[in-house]
């Protein structure tokens, strides 16, 4: 059973990777959910995944949230609960956060899961060449999951 976490599973795409991983359930284990703000799609998602653990990185949205989750659910809230988040080990990181806040988890996450799917271009762009060499070093393999973030993964590469 591999052990999946879903970074930004509350925004386009990570309800499209979560719907995809849904038909793999009997291969998987949803194990961590991470949200900035939408805790009523992310309650959603708990009670459809049962997830472990799951992260609010906006505190006050995390306490509303506590008060509905399940005991057996850990909640890391905040910047300093996403960073034990990130810590978690997986399987498989699915990194749906958008923009230049995916940057830091992204590269705290690399020490900690085997693979990562990463649907955001800001990091490759702003990091790229320190992204893949510290993905290589910590033996983890980097998926970009579009195009754009194929074409800029394939250049970076090549220089690399």
């Amino acid at each position: 059973m591999r052990k999946i976490v879903v970074f930004g599973s509350t925004g386009s795409i990570g309800k499209n990777v979560l719907a995809c991983l849904e038909e793999q359930r009997s291969n998987l284990s949803i194990y961590g959910l991470c949200a900035n703000k939408d805790i009523k799609t992310l309650y959603s998602q708990i009670k459809k995944f049962h997830p472990r653990c799951v992260c609010v990185r906006d505190e006050k949205k995390a306490k509303e949230l506590k008060k509905n989750l399940p005991k057996k659910i850990k909640l890391f809230k905040g910047e300093k609960g996403l960073e034990e988040f990130v810590s978690l080990k997986s399987d498989i990181s699915f990194m749906a956060i958008s923009g230049i806040s995916c940057l830091r988890p992204l590269i705290m996450n690399l020490s900690n899961t085997k693979r990562i799917a990463l649907a955001n271009k800001e990091s490759m762009v702003v990091a790229g060449n320190f992204i893949l060499k510290k993905a290589k070093k910590c033996n983890t393999e980097i998926i970009p999951l579009d195009s754009e973030i194929n074409a800029l993964f394939q250049l970076l590469k090549k220089e690399n």
